[in-house]
C-alpha cells in the first residue's frame, strides 16, 4: 500500500459538477433492484485470514503513533500492554518489541494502523525470510509479494472459461445496444422465454449512470399461461434473470457509502442467497484465478482459493449512500452486491483490506454511546480503468481508498474546547490497496487494533474531547 496526496484522487461526487438529488437517486435506483434478489448477508471472524506464523522468526518492531492524524500520543506503555496480551500465546514473541523510533536503514514499515496509532516494522535482513514464509499458503507457481495481472496473451483462455470476461464495458454497451434494438424490432425481449407471452409493458426503474438521470426502461411484463404452475415458476426465473443483468450497468470507477451505527448493526446476524459467484456471470474467481496462475495441488489437496470477488465497500458498512437514503434499512443493506462493487482480487488483498473496514467498524461502533451521531464516509475508485480494455468489467490494478470519520457531538449544547485530551483527524490520504498482492497483516496486529481501539472508546467516553481542527 502506498499513500497518495489527496489531489490525485478523483473527484468522486463534486457536488459544483453533478446534481445531488441525482446522485441520490441513482444510488436509491440500486437499493430498489437489489432488494429484489437479495435478503441478507453472513458474518465470520475474519482473525482465520490473518497472518499467524507457528513462531515469530524475525525481528519485529512496533512504533506508537497518536490517537488520529496529529491528535495526542499513544503511549509506549499502553501499546506494550496490548502487545503482550496479542501475543501471550506466540512462540517467538520476545522478537516482538516496542520502540519510541527505529534505524530506518535497518528496519523496514510493512503496517500502519489504520488511524496512525501505531506502525509496524521488521528488520532488513529479515524481510525475504517473512515474505517467503506469508507466500506459502495458496503458492502458485510465482515467487514475490505481488501476483501476475494479465495480458493479452490470456484472452483466448479466459474467453473459454466465460466470453463475458473477455468483454470490454464498451463492448458490452454496444452489445446490450443491440440486443434491445432487436427487441423492440421483434417485439420480443431476449429476457423472455419462447413460450411466454408479452403483456403490456411495465416501467422499471434502472440504474444506468451517476452523472445522468434516473432513465425508465420499458420492460415486457411476462404473463405465464393461465393456472399453469410451470409458467409460474418461469415468470418468477426470468424476472429474477433480468433483475440481474441490472446489477451491470454503465462502469462505474467510483463508489461513495456513509456509514454509521444503525447501518453496520444492520448486516449482523442477515444471509446473503445470492453469491458474488452468481452476481458475476456465473464465474467464481477461482475459476478465473487458474487461468492466471499455476497451481500447485498435491493428489487428494483441494484447490487453493487464492482469489475473490472483493467488495470495494464493505458490504459490512451497510450498503452504499446515505444512512438515511431509504425508509426501509433491509434495502439499503443488499445494495453493495452490485456488479460495480465487485472487482477482482487476491484472497490476501481483501485480507489487507478488511483490517481497515474492520477498524472503521470499531471506531463506530465502540464510539456511538458518547457520539451517537459519529459516521464514516468511505469513497472507493478503481485506478488505470479503460473501458475499452477487454477486462474492465472485472480489472483492475488498484483500489483507491478514501475515509474520514464525524464524530458529532455528545451534547450539541456543550463544547469541550477545555479538554486537555486531543484527538486527531481520523481521516487518510487516498490508500492504494495493490489487488494483487499476497500481503497480509499478522495475527497480532489484529488483536491489538482491538485493544487499543477499546482503549481509545474509554478515553473518549472518560474526557471532553478536544477535536483537532
Amino acid at each position: 500500500m502506498e499513500d497518495l496526496k489527496k489531489d490525485s484522487f478523483p473527484s468522486i461526487y463534486d457536488l459544483s459538477n453533478k446534481r445531488f438529488d441525482t446522485w441520490k437517486r441513482s444510488w436509491s435506483t440500486i437499493a430498489g433492484v437489489v432488494y429484489d434478489l437479495y435478503e441478507k448477508p453472513s458474518r465470520w471472524n475474519v482473525y482465520a485470514r490473518y497472518f499467524n506464523p507457528r513462531a515469530i522468526e524475525y525481528d519485529i518492531v512496533l512504533t506508537p503513533g497518536t490517537w488520529g492524524r496529529g491528535g495526542e500520543a499513544v503511549t509506549k506503555d499502553l501499546l506494550t500492554r496490548w502487545k503482550d496480551e496479542a501475543l501471550k500465546d506466540q512462540l517467538g514473541k520476545a522478537r516482538v518489541t516496542v520502540q519510541d523510533t527505529v534505524d530506518s536503514s535497518q528496519f523496514l514499515e510493512i503496517g500502519c494502523h489504520p488511524f496512525e496509532f501505531y506502525r509496524t516494522w521488521i528488520m532488513r535482513d529479515h524481510f525475504d525470510k517473512w515474505v517467503a514464509a506469508l507466500c506459502v499458503k495458496g503458492h502458485a507457481g510465482e515467487a514475490g509479494l505481488v501476483r501476475r495481472h494479465p495480458t493479452e496473451d490470456d484472452n483466448e483462455c479466459i474467453k473459454a472459461i466465460n466470453p463475458e470476461f473477455a468483454y470490454s464495458w464498451t463492448e458490452r454497451q454496444n452489445k446490450k445496444a443491440k440486443e434491445d434494438e432487436r427487441a423492440d424490432q421483434t417485439g420480443i425481449s431476449s429476457k423472455v422465454g419462447k413460450k411466454m407471452k408479452i403483456n403490456e409493458s411495465s416501467t422499471v426503474p434502472v440504474f444506468t449512470d451517476l452523472n445522468s438521470d434516473i432513465e425508465k426502461i420499458e420492460s415486457p411484463q411476462v404473463i405465464p399461461d393461465a393456472n399453469s404452475k410451470v409458467g409460474r415458476t418461469e415468470e418468477k426465473a426470468q424476472i429474477k434473470a433480468a433483475q440481474k443483468k441490472k446489477l451491470h450497468g454503465v462502469v462505474e470507477t467510483c463508489t461513495i457509502t456513509i456509514t454509521n451505527q444503525k447501518k453496520i448493526q444492520g448486516t449482523v446476524g442477515v444471509k446473503r442467497e445470492v453469491s458474488q459467484k452468481d452476481i458475476m456471470f456465473g464465474t467464481s474467481a477461482t475459476e478465473l484465478a487458474a487461468v492466471l496462475w499455476e497451481f500447485e495441488v498435491k493428489e487428494g489437496e483441494r484447490r487453493p482459493i487464492v482469489a475473490e470477488w472483493l467488495h470495494r465497500s464493505a458490504f459490512s458498512f451497510g450498503g452504499l449512500g446515505f444512512p438515511v437514503e431509504l425508509n426501509i434499512l433491509s434495502t439499503v443493506q443488499q445494495n453493495s452486491q452490485h456488479g460495480n462493487n465487485l472487482v477482482f482480487g487476491t484472497s490476501e488483498a481483501n485480507t489487507a483490506m478488511l483490517r481497515y473496514e474492520i477498524a472503521i467498524k470499531d471506531v463506530v461502533m465502540h464510539c456511538a454511546s458518547t457520539y451517537p451521531y459519529i459516521a464514516c464516509e468511505v469513497n472507493t475508485a478503481l485506478e488505470g480503468l479503460d473501458e475499452s480494455e477487454p477486462y474492465s468489467a472485472w480489472y483492475s490494478p488498484k483500489i483507491l481508498y478514501l475515509y474520514s470519520v464525524t464524530f458529532g457531538d455528545r451534547d450539541t449544547s456543550k463544547t469541550h474546547a477545555s479538554s486537555e485530551f486531543q484527538v486527531g483527524k481520523f481521516d487518510t490520504d487516498a490508500k492504494g490497496f495493490d489487488l494483487y498482492s499476497r500481503y497480509r497483516p499478522f495475527l497480532f496486529e489484529g488483536k491489538i487494533d482491538e485493544g487499543l481501539m477499546k482503549a481509545f472508546a474509554d478515553l473518549v467516553s472518560k474526557h471532553a474531547v478536544k477535536f483537532k481542527e
